[in-house]
């Protein structure tokens, strides 16, 4: 494998005001890794951002905004020679379209796995230490104690056992939890005691004390934790979600916690976002909602900049196909035209 030839620059895709000293930070950061290459921070109305030149790389998230800006590029003297999408799983790029000079596309797999595991462990503290209920109880000035269940010892699945779940995993084993990871492939990984394939799923659920949904948003997993399959959770357990919405049924374990068929739950993510005013989920005081901020930390541009850095020496400094393939888009259905 040769070098590619190098990009004419590098723009980097603000989709809104309130992101752009954290793409500015990230432009800092890989300046020195490209350099003499240009890179300027874009935005997502391209308010006074000139077009892009012909064989550009472009840095960008999965939102409509970033689209636009892929369809900027004119078909002739190039397209665009690399697209990489700032998000830690592929599933946006199977709606792109065919793109200009068919160029290398990249995400950034395992971003933020470490900041959705700290998630993760805050949830389970938030329940397993019962501080849904003492902030109730402050609220109205009441002092009621009660034992608290300790972690050590209980179970954790996590279903989607990959970078995230590695990094869920090896925390809550920290703190003495049995780590069981479901996955298409059952290949060991970090961090688990054991791995099941998917057609264990039911029967791990059925001795969890928490589970934790970490699966791409497909075809496949599109609504596949419905009312039947929460059914199969212990009475007392969690469950968390943390990938995509539209994988749980939402109102479904709003009912379940209703019902005390779950301790509680937590959610990051969801199948609209905003969460609607009407969502079951806002009127459950044993339902965590957080606003898709799991992976969101001030380490985020750092930790996409070692990301950007490893692709680029991959690509374009020495080649190495297996330093890139972690990162490289393959799809699994043909990208749509037009």
């Amino acid at each position: 494998m040769t070098p590619l030839p190098r990009p004419s620059e590098l723009l980097l895709l603000s989709p809104r005001t309130d992101t752009d000293e954290a793409f500015q930070e990230l432009a800092q950061r890989l300046w020195p890794v490209v350099a003499p290459l240009p890179v300027r921070v874009i935005h997502g109305d391209a308010s006074g951002d000139r077009p892009p030149e012909p064989g550009a790389a472009l840095v960008t998230g999965g939102r409509p905004e970033a689209l636009q800006v892929l369809g900027s590029m004119p078909s002739e003297g190039g397209g665009w020679r690399w697209v990489h999408l700032t998000s830690s799983g592929p599933d946006p790029l199977h709606d792109w379209p065919i793109l200009p000079g068919r160029p290398l596309i990249t995400y950034s797999r395992g971003v933020n796995a470490r900041s959705i595991a700290e998630w993760a462990i805050g949830a389970i503290l938030h329940f397993r230490r019962d501080f849904d209920r003492y902030l109730l109880q402050a609220a109205e000035r009441r002092w009621e104690r009660q034992w608290a269940k300790e972690l050590t010892g209980s179970r954790l699945v996590v279903v989607g056992a990959g970078s995230a779940g590695s990094e869920v995993a090896l925390l809550a084993r920290a703190l003495g939890m049995e780590t069981v990871g479901i996955s298409r492939s059952g290949r060991e990984l970090p961090g688990f005691d054991r791995i099941r394939t998917d057609d264990e799923l039911d029967a791990a659920l059925a001795s969890a004390d928490v589970a934790v949904v970490l699966l791409p948003l497909t075809d496949k997993t599109r609504g596949s934790f419905g009312e039947e399959r929460i059914r199969t959770l212990p009475a007392d357990s969690l469950l968390l979600v943390a990938s995509r919405g539209g994988i749980v049924d939402e109102d479904a374990v709003a009912a379940a916690v209703r019902e005390g068929r779950l301790r509680g739950a937590a959610f990051d993510v969801f199948a609209e976002e905003p969460l609607p005013d009407d969502s079951l989920l806002w009127r459950e005081p044993g339902v965590l909602v957080t606003p898709h901020v799991a992976g969101t930390t001030d380490r985020f541009m750092a930790h996409t900049a070692r990301i950007l850095e490893t692709i680029w020496q991959a690509v374009y400094e020495t080649p190495d196909p297996e330093a890139l393939a972690p990162f490289m888009y393959v799809p699994t259905i043909p990208p749509r035209e037009g």
